[in-house]
C-alpha cells in the first residue's frame, strides 16, 4: 500500500477526472433520453486519466485501487437515474428539453451550474453536478476559499475587520497566522465565536457552546443555503459514489433561515487529533421543527497545504454540506 501523501495526491486527480465524468455521462443520457440532435461528448479523456491512477495503484499494491474502479462502473451507469431525477423535479414539471450544454468550464462568480439545459419554452435551467464524498458535497464559489473569501461569505467580516480580530486576539498578522493551518484554525473559530455571540465555548470543545445572535445564525444559514444553488439557482443533481444512486436535496433544503432560532443550532465537539494543538473541523448543527434530533448540517474544515510538497502550512477553507438524513 503506498504512502498517504501519495495515495491523497492520486485520488486528487482521480476525483478530479470522475467529477467532470460525471457531468459528460449526464448531458450525454439527457441527449439519449430527449433525442436531442447534437453529438455526444467523448468521455474517454477523463476514463483514461481515471484508469491510470487504478493501474498505479494496483501495481503498488494498493487495494484501494478496487474501490475506485467500482466508483468509475456506478458512475458511468447513472446516466439513467440522473435522467429520472431530473424529470421528477417540480421545476422541470412538463419540460421539454430542446439541447444540454456542458458549461462547467464557463461558469464562475459564484455559478454553480455544470450543464445548462435549454427548455423548448425558450427558458433553460443550469443543473450542478456533484459526486457525493462521505454524505458531503462542496458549496459552489465558496466551497474551498480563503480565510478572507469565507469570512465574507459566511460571517460578513470584510478582510480588514479579520486582520484586526487576528492581532487583538492571537497579536499576530493574517499572514502570520497562515504559516500553520492550526493558527489558522484557532483564528476561525475566533470569528465564529465573535459573529455568532457564542456562550460556553471552548477554543477544543464547543460540546457546550450556543450561539446568540439570531442574526448572525441566519445570515450564517442563508449564505450556506444559497451556495447550496449558487447564484444561478442551479438545480442539485448528485451520484453516491458508494452506491450510484442519484439524489438532489441536502439537509440544509429543509430549514428556513429566517425561521431558525439560536437555540436550534449547536455544534460538533470540534477535539483536536490526539497530540494536536487545535481541532481543525467544526460543525453545525440543526434541530428540525417538531423537536428532531439535532444534526449536523453543514461543517467548516481549515486544510493545509497538500500534494508534491505537504506542509502545516493554511491552504483553505473547505465548507461541505451534508447530505443525508437520520433516521
Amino acid at each position: 500500500m503506498i504512502g498517504k501523501a501519495e495515495y491523497e495526491q492520486a485520488e486528487g486527480v482521480f476525483h478530479d477526472a470522475l467529477g467532470t465524468y460525471f457531468e459528460l455521462i449526464v448531458h450525454n443520457a439527457l441527449i439519449g433520453a430527449f433525442s436531442l440532435r447534437q453529438e455526444l461528448l467523448p468521455t474517454q479523456r477523463y476514463e483514461v486519466a481515471m484508469r491510470t491512477v487504478v493501474d498505479e495503484l494496483r501495481e503498488g499494491g494498493d487495494d484501494r485501487s478496487s474501490m475506485l474502479e467500482l466508483e468509475i462502473e456506478r458512475i458511468g451507469s447513472s446516466g439513467p437515474l440522473a435522467v429520472q431525477n431530473l424529470r421528477d423535479r417540480p421545476r422541470m414539471a412538463g419540460a421539454t428539453i430542446c439541447a444540454v450544454r456542458h458549461t462547467a468550464s464557463e461558469f464562475g462568480g459564484g455559478n454553480a451550474g455544470d450543464l445548462l439545459l435549454d427548455l423548448i419554452d425558450g427558458d433553460n435551467v443550469p443543473v450542478s453536478c456533484k459526486t457525493d464524498k462521505s454524505n458531503r458535497v462542496a458549496l459552489a464559489g465558496v466551497g474551498q476559499t480563503s480565510i478572507e473569501n469565507a469570512a465574507r461569505a459566511f460571517y460578513g467580516v470584510d478582510s480588514d475587520g479579520l486582520e484586526a480580530l487576528s492581532r487583538s486576539e492571537l497579536n499576530k498578522s493574517l499572514d502570520e497566522v497562515k504559516q500553520s493551518y492550526y493558527t489558522t484554525s484557532h483564528l476561525w473559530r475566533l470569528l465564529m465565536i465573535e459573529r455568532l455571540a457564542i456562550e460556553g465555548a471552548q477554543l477544543n470543545d464547543f460540546s457546550e457552546a450556543k450561539p446568540t445572535n439570531v442574526e448572525g445564525v441566519r445570515f450564517l444559514l442563508a449564505a450556506v443555503k444559497g451556495a447550496i444553488h449558487g447564484v444561478d439557482d442551479a438545480l442539485l443533481l448528485r451520484v453516491d459514489r458508494r452506491t450510484g444512486e442519484v439524489a438532489g436535496d441536502t439537509a440544509v433544503d429543509d430549514l428556513d433561515p429566517q425561521k431558525v432560532r439560536t437555540e436550534d443550532i449547536s455544534f460538533t465537539p470540534g477535539r483536536p487529533n490526539p497530540g494536536k494543538p487545535v481541532g481543525t473541523q467544526i460543525g453545525i448543527k440543526w434541530e428540525g421543527p417538531g423537536g428532531k434530533a439535532s444534526r449536523t448540517i453543514f461543517t467548516h474544515q481549515v486544510k493545509r497545504q497538500r500534494g508534491k510538497n505537504p506542509s502545516e502550512a493554511y491552504r483553505d477553507i473547505t465548507t461541505r454540506v451534508e447530505t443525508s438524513l437520520p433516521e
